[in-house]
């Protein structure tokens, strides 16, 4: 499922019990306030979500997919996102009841 900004303000509006405006202002805040940190300190952390940080890719080779042609990707800087407990701990407990639920039940192994 796709989750876009507008999914997130209704998300917000709703839990917070305030209007889509107040909302949409409030995420508008927290996004400018973790790329204000990534530009000015290199990193930003959501205790328990996660943690945003800015890494120096080099320059390297690269393959131009549509005509095979071997390019040169300029030195860059990217953000990096590394998950915080809680939302690791969250993802890996909902993939493992799904798990849970699509195993078949095998019959018991024979003993030789």
């Amino acid at each position: 499922m796709a989750f876009g900004k507008t999914q997130l303000v209704d998300k917000v509006a709703e839990g917070a019990g305030i209007s889509k405006k107040a909302a949409g202002a409030a995420i508008d805040s927290v996004f400018k306030g973790i790329m204000n940190a990534l530009d000015s300190e290199g990193a930003a952390s959501i205790i328990g979500f996660g943690s945003f940080k800015v890494v120096n890719r080099v320059e390297r080779k690269g393959r131009n997919p549509g005509t095979g042609a071997v390019i040169t990707i300029p030195a860059h800087k990217a953000v990096r996102f590394a998950t915080g407990k809680k939302l690791k701990d969250l993802v890996n407990k909902t993939a493992k009841k799904k798990a849970a639920g699509k195993k078949k039940d095998k019959p018991a192994a024979k003993k030789k």
